[in-house]
């Protein structure tokens, strides 16, 4: 279900490869109101932390295609994450050796 972007998100500059999508309906001081952190990485596109659905991280391509995920879940719709994490490597634990 695509929907049109929301015209009550905004985006507030942190620096300048990062930005907070918050939400303009929400009081200023409700820590409801940011929706999403997101990051430009170096190697292109969009990355977005978003807040409201449990930390799900996606990358994007546009930000526009944030806006309309943006919209989603304020209309109720859940985010999906993008892909399974890669595990991370590990090694077996150390067994100790009997004492000879």
């Amino acid at each position: 279900m695509k929907t049109e972007p929301a015209r009550h998100l905004v985006l507030e500059a942190l620096s300048a490869r990062s930005w907070r999508l918050c939400d303009r309906s929400a009081a200023a001081s409700d820590p409801a109101k940011v929706v999403a952190y997101i990051e430009q990485p170096d190697s292109g596109g969009y990355d977005a932390a978003w807040v409201r659905a449990g930390g799900v991280v996606r990358h994007y391509r546009r930000l526009d295609d944030i806006f309309t995920d943006a919209a989603e879940l304020s209309s109720g719709a859940a985010l999906r994450p993008g892909r399974k994490p890669a595990p991370i490597p590990a090694r077996p634990p150390f067994t100790r050796r009997p004492a000879t």
